[in-house]
């Protein structure tokens, strides 16, 4: 997953501290981009949102208008006009 640089001498065994510390850093570092990466995902709900609002209403007038023409031709199909 990760690598990590260390100059360490040969022979030198990692202390647990730095184990730990290398280890805490590389979290922060996921941690920073699954942030980001949220960030993004909630500006992207937004911007879906306000397109699905404006389909919703060009959908909705649609389907009314349908139906109010299908009813006038079949008033005027049984006479009722």
């Amino acid at each position: 997953m990760f690598t990590v640089c260390s100059h360490r001498r040969p022979g030198d065994s990692p202390t647990p501290e730095n184990a730990m510390e290398t280890r805490i850093s590389r979290l922060e570092v996921a941690i920073e981009y699954i942030q980001r990466d949220l960030g993004d995902l909630k500006k992207d709900m937004r911007s879906m949102r306000c397109h699905i609002e404006t389909d919703f209403r060009i959908l909705f007038g649609a389907i009314t208008a349908v139906a109010i023409g299908l009813a006038g031709l079949m008033a005027k199909g049984f006479q009722w006009l």
